[in-house]
């Protein structure tokens, strides 16, 4: 009797309730990105079950978005072509321009900005078209982290400034703006142009404050802080960056907080304090590690690598070099496992779509695609590997130059002076000679045992498969 009554009840509350949800997603994204994914998925069960296409497929592109912004492009992929064709089929002109700045956003972190540009233009095309200036106005911006990408500065600041002229002010809960000012400010802070970047970040974070929205507030005091560090402002980079990370401590931010512990331990090179720089990079290693961010990892990797060399560590140093590269070859398998995947979507979609995508027209067959991503990732892997080699060469032979004049220093010393030296000078310089020998083996074996050449020369080899057209 008592489910009979509350069930007309929860019926009717379920789509206030989905509308809910959908308008928290957009705000959500700006104010706190992490919480996406959870919401995402409730607001897509709450949509299948009142069988809502077209709510259905704002769920899916923000669920693609989030799962994108965790370094699972392929489900980011997946998801926003899902949103795109039940866009299509509903004639939602509204979620198609959603679903294809998803899209483009997905393949962006998956290295492809020539087709995620095809997404951009077609998206660019449909809001023109409909009238939709929010989404305009993200589209712009995304194109212009494209161009930004690329060291087009110029075309970048064009795109920023044009996304600002048609994002309403009330876009994303009001916060949505402080994005388009953000990457405006490092476009300028690329350029030089400090004063004019400091400009547009002082107005990122004043809408964001304004908003309550510590995520955008970060990103901000991250950018003011890199701004101030590229003037040799160090103080004040510090201040700024050390606000930025107590931003986002809770809600934790995984992926802000690594860029900010990166960006600081850069400063702290740049002043050549390479035992905190160590510790900055040492502690983004450690949530990198935690939330499988390969990428991230090899990065700080290499720069931990650096901060050895200038300490006097070698050893450690060629640890973190083999490190980052066994960690590259497990990132590259990953890398054709997820590109097959996209470029298998991308495949089909164009026929659904008209979509013309430069990587996989004028291909014959999946199969096609796969030998060309093989060799790519093959010649990606031998690339690194002689980077690597040149890196360890230089750490070697910049590590044994040390030792190696010492012990020729009190050698030619010997040699020339012996008989005038007293019997504790000469033994002195025989001290130093078999110090520096000692020193000489000890290195010599620890950069044997790190050297694990086999490992480096047959990293993990993709699966050899057909992959058919179906």
């Amino acid at each position: 009797m008592l489910l009979e009554k509350l069930t007309p009840m929860l019926v009717t509350d379920r789509p206030d309730r989905l509308a809910e949800m959908l308008e928290g997603l957009d705000q959500l994204k700006f104010i706190n990105p992490a919480g996406v994914m959870s919401l995402a998925e409730e607001a897509l069960s709450e949509a299948i079950a009142t069988a809502d296409p077209v709510s259905q497929a704002k769920a899916l592109s923000y669920w693609s978005w989030a799962h994108s912004l965790q370094d699972d492009v392929a489900n980011g992929v997946k998801h926003a072509m899902a949103a795109l064709l039940l866009a299509r089929d509903s004639q939602s002109t509204r979620e198609e321009a959603r679903a294809l700045g998803m899209l483009g956003a997905a393949l962006v972190m998956a290295g492809l900005n020539d087709e995620a540009m095809v997404c951009y233009q077609r998206a660019e095309e449909v809001a023109t078209q409909q009238g939709y200036p929010d989404a305009l106005g993200l589209t712009m911006n995304d194109l212009g982290l494209i161009a930004l990408n690329r060291n087009q500065t110029e075309h970048a600041l064009v795109l920023f400034e044009r996304g600002l002229r048609l994002m309403p002010s009330e876009a994303g809960g009001g916060v949505a703006p402080s994005i388009l000012h953000l990457n405006l400010g490092r476009t300028y802070t690329q350029m030089g142009s400090y004063a004019e970047a400091e400009t547009c970040l002082h107005r990122a974070l004043n809408i964001a404050t304004s908003h309550s929205a510590p995520v955008s507030m970060a990103w901000a005091l991250m950018a003011l802080g890199q701004n101030a560090a590229a003037q040799s402002q160090f103080h004040e980079a510090d201040q700024r960056f050390t606000s930025a990370a107590k931003l986002v401590e809770k809600p934790e931010q995984p992926r802000l907080k690594i860029l900010i512990l990166t960006h600081h331990g850069e400063m702290r090179v740049a002043c050549q304090q390479f035992e905190l720089a160590a510790e900055y990079f040492g502690r983004a290693l450690v949530l990198a590690r935690t939330k499988h961010r390969l990428r991230d990892c090899a990065h700080l990797l290499d720069l931990m690598a650096d901060c050895h060399m200038a300490l006097g560590e070698p050893a450690k140093a060629l640890a973190c070099d083999q490190e980052g590269l066994k960690l590259r070859a497990i990132q590259n398998q990953s890398d054709i496992d997820t590109r097959l995947s996209i470029l298998r979507g991308l495949y089909t979609l164009r026929h659904h779509l008209n979509l013309r995508f430069e990587g996989v027209e004028g291909r014959s067959s999946l199969d096609a695609l796969l030998t060309e991503e093989r060799q790519r990732i093959a010649q990606q892997k031998q690339h690194e590997l002689a980077e690597f080699r040149d890196r360890a060469a230089y750490r070697i032979a910049h590590e044994l130059r040390n030792p190696l004049a010492i012990i020729r220093s009190s050698g030619e010393l010997l040699q020339q002076y012996a008989p005038k030296m007293d019997d504790a000078k000469r033994q002195q310089h025989l001290d130093q000679i078999m110090a520096g020998t000692e020193r000489l083996t000890s290195m010599i074996t620890d950069i044997l045992n790190l050297l694990d050449v086999n490992a480096l020369q047959h990293p993990p080899q993709p699966d050899d498969e057909t992959i058919s057209d179906d």
